[in-house]
Order: C-alpha cells, then structure tokens, then sequence
C-alpha cells in the first residue's frame, strides 16, 4: 500500500491514505514511515486500546460479529467484517476522490461502496488470496470474505494481486476471465539496493524477516537442522515482531544452541535490504499451512535478492 501511495504521489496524483489502529507495534512502526511521505494520511477509530473512541468502536464491533454470527450471516455483513467500516466510509466519502483503492479485506467494501457513492472508480489489491487464509471454512470470517467479494467484485474497474496463482485463484473464484486480475509483484526499486561487499569471517549468516515471528513459519526446520549440526559457526538471525511467548519458544527449541540464534526486532521496510546485506543467506521457508500460503510469493525474496543473499526457498507452489 505504501509502494503504491508512492508511486501515484510521485505520478502527480493528490494521495490521501485512511486507516485504522491494529496493534501497538505497527502503529510505532505507521509513525516511523509515515514521517517521510508525500502523501496525506489520516487515522480513525483510536490510536491505541486505551482511547475511548477505540473502545466503542470495539465494542460496536463486537455486537456486529456477534448479531452476524449468531443470527444471520448477512446482518450487519460488512461492519461485522471492518472495526471502523462506518467511520472510514464516512471519510472516504468526505474526499470526493476520482478513485478509491482498497488494500486489504476490510477496505474492499468501504472503496467499493465510496466510489458507488460519489460516482467514483474503485480498484483493490488482493495482497494475499483472502479467502485462502482460512483453514477453518466454518469460520464466519470466511463467510464473510467471500459474500463480500461476491457482493463488491463487479464495481472494481481493475484487481490486482501480489502473486501470479494468486490471480489465478482470484480470477477462478469470481468466473473471470484469467487476465482479468493483474499481477503486481512486491518488488522494490534498485535504487534501494545496498553496496555489495565481501565479509571475512567463518561465520555463516541466516536471515529471516517478517511483520511476525511464529510458529507457522517454517523456522522449526531450521532450528532442528542448527540443533543437528551442532555447529558454532553458523547463525541464524530473526527479524519482525516477537512476543516473550515465541522468544522462549524458539530459545528452547534451539536447546543447546541458544548462542547462534539471534532477534533482531522490527525494522523499517526501507531499511531491510541494507540490514540483510550484512548475511550470507536469506530465509524464505513458508510451509503451506494454508492455501494462501502455498500460492502466495513472499516479498522476502525480493529483498534477499537486493541485498545480495544467497537463498533458501521453500517448495510452496
């Protein structure tokens, strides 16, 4: 989303980015970013679970699951899937913009109902094959997900998605036509690639980054193999958020390697490439554990590729 908040600022276009609180560690790393766009942006709904403004609308939020859930999948359908649906149609409406573009689930009906509102265009971005995020198919949310694409899909004038199977998948579910979704992938420009320099060292280094660490991510392997090896000189360095939970996880499972394993916090987006060029390879060991998964094409290895990593992938689809 910030890529193409980006590129349209810098095509000329006015660039306005709503958005609503999710958790304390991306709204610190939303402020980080967001100290360096073009672009305007405006937060709805609380800035943090203390504010009141976000306590009703989680509350609302709640009452609309819990109505939708227990008593008609189609009550309340769309406020039941976004916390701040109505406040951010509310906004969105306000701009009376030419085109709303929504980026996550949760937006797909806001853009597609502002542009209905305003006689605008609408256009989404299928980050991730949404309904495939779900292993669970009696899960209401999935429901949901797809009562909502099947509502909304004809306003958009353009889909785009993040993967070619993803397209694919996208396309298949809503009876279009193969090339009616356009891939997009999650590369970055090369002015971000960092300078490539040679390290003297016995060490070899692992990286692996994400938003979060967990244990759907494939890193049990690689904690088995080090704890196998039994090898001092190799390393392995995790990047992205990690609770004191998944920490103490992944300690133990490292058992008596502790020393080579390594958290290094969030970083920045645009700081990544540089960061991983200072490793020897790039991790990107996604298991399949859902659809989504397997058919998605993670951003990591665009950023290993920038930085100059050698690579590891899983055998995803």
């Amino acid at each position: 989303m910030v890529k193409e908040a980006d590129a349209f600022c810098n095509a000329g276009y006015d660039v306005t980015v709503l958005y609503n609180y999710v958790a304390d560690w991306a709204q610190q790393l939303d402020k980080d970013i967001l100290a360096n766009v073009k672009w305007k942006y405006k937060q709805v709904g609380g800035e943090h679970k203390q504010q009141l403004r976000y306590k009703i609308s989680r509350l609302k939020y709640a009452c609309y699951k819990f109505i939708n859930t227990k008593l008609s999948i189609n009550l309340f359908l769309e406020k039941a899937h976004t916390r701040c649906y109505s406040i951010l149609l509310s906004e969105a409406i306000l701009l009376k913009a030419d085109w709303y573009i929504g980026h996550n689930p949760g937006a797909m009906a806001i853009a597609a109902n502002a542009a209905t509102i305003t006689n605008a265009k609408a256009g989404f971005d299928f980050e991730d094959f949404h309904r495939g995020e779900f292993i669970d198919t009696n899960n209401p949310a999935y429901k949901r997900q797809i009562l909502i694409e099947q509502k909304y899909f004809s306003i958009f004038k353009y889909l785009t998605s993040a993967s070619p199977l993803i397209s694919k998948a996208v396309a298949n579910d809503l009876s279009l036509n193969k090339k009616s979704v356009i891939t997009l992938l999650n590369t970055f420009s090369i002015k971000d690639q960092p300078d490539f320099f040679s390290v003297n060292t016995t060490t070899l280094k692992l990286v692996w980054f994400s938003q979060h660490l967990g244990k759907d991510r494939g890193l049990q392997i690689v904690c088995k193999v080090l704890r196998e090896l039994k090898n001092a000189d190799i390393h392995l360095t995790l990047v992205g958020n990690c609770s004191s939970t998944i920490k103490e996880y992944f300690i133990n499972e490292m058992q008596g390697m502790v020393a080579n394993i390594h958290f290094a916090g969030i970083i920045l987006p645009n700081k990544l490439p540089l960061f991983c060029s200072q490793f020897d390879i790039g991790l990107a060991l996604e298991p399949a554990f859902s659809n989504n998964n397997n058919i998605a094409l993670s951003n990591k290895i665009f950023t290993y590729l920038l930085a100059g990593n050698a690579l590891i992938l899983s055998e995803t689809a």
